[in-house]
């Protein structure tokens, strides 16, 4: 599990290589519930700001499709 500290690194790298990787989608593949309170977090600490859309998903191939559409 992630706590908030290491969840706002997350973050902070993310907005650090932003020019590089771009303001796009963002597919979250999680394997449970667990994981989807933890890209909410993510969310609410600024995430939706670094990403042009954002998008939690617990099977690969419809998270690849997603990203593809």
């Amino acid at each position: 599990s992630l706590t908030a500290a290491e969840m706002q690194q997350i973050k902070d790298v993310v907005k650090k290589y932003l020019k590089q990787i771009g303001y796009g989608k963002c597919a979250y593949l999680i394997p449970d519930t667990l994981g989807y309170g933890l890209v909410r977090m993510y969310e609410l600490m600024g995430g939706e700001e670094l990403h042009k859309e954002m998008a939690v998903f617990y099977n690969m191939g419809e998270a690849v499709a997603w990203l593809s559409g």
